[in-house]
């Protein structure tokens, strides 16, 4: 299947012309960090041990190889790319361990075929913002290269910036945090 997208524009003299088509690449977006695989016990042990700033990342950085895969999302991944999908792994990680997150991530693909299917975007090395709007600085230049038929991301934040972009969200829960953090979410809405 073609996807091919199209605007209209009107003339002066009323008729609507077609300018040429855009052929964009078909793809989904994950999320790595509590979608990809399980990394909030990581989170839990930085906060029993009191790290904070550069010791934090650098205790998450060197424990991310011990994170546990959740299937339901490797599944998916491998399903799409058996059906021809781009993934895109659009992470808030930053660059310092770009080559550990692919050594982790690419033996769960079924064939070492589709790892030119896969694509990664990280946080740059220095940059501090916001989980979402890393993101979101990435999809306003690969939204004209992807067309994206939906996201998996485990933080609400990000996936409402997907919807701002016409993504779909596919938003899991998986753990006690997430769901006070979607009350949490939901009650500062119906207050605004």
């Amino acid at each position: 299947m073609n996807n091919t997208v199209m605007s209209y524009k009107h003339s002066s003299v009323g008729k609507t012309e077609l300018p040429p088509t855009v052929e964009k690449k078909k793809a989904i977006i994950v999320d790595i960090d509590n979608s990809f695989c399980e990394t909030e016990f990581i989170l839990d042990e930085i906060e029993k041990l009191g790290l904070t700033g550069s010791k934090k990342w650098e205790y998450f950085n060197e424990n991310v190889n011990r994170c546990m895969v959740n299937d339901w999302c490797v599944m998916l991944v491998n399903n799409y790319l058996a059906l021809g999908y781009e993934i895109v792994f659009l992470t808030a990680r930053s660059q310092e361990i770009q080559k550990t997150t692919l050594d982790f991530i690419m033996p769960y693909l079924k064939n070492y075929r589709y790892k030119y299917n896969v694509s990664l975007y990280m946080r740059e090395k220095d940059d501090i913002s916001p989980a979402w709007e890393i993101k979101r600085k990435w999809l306003e230049q690969l939204q004209y290269i992807f067309f994206f038929s939906f996201a998996i991301d485990d933080d609400i934040e990000n996936c409402l910036m997907y919807k701002s972009f016409g993504i779909p969200a596919l938003c899991p829960i998986n753990s006690e945090k997430q769901i006070e953090n979607l009350k949490i979410h939901y009650a500062l809405q119906k207050i605004s």
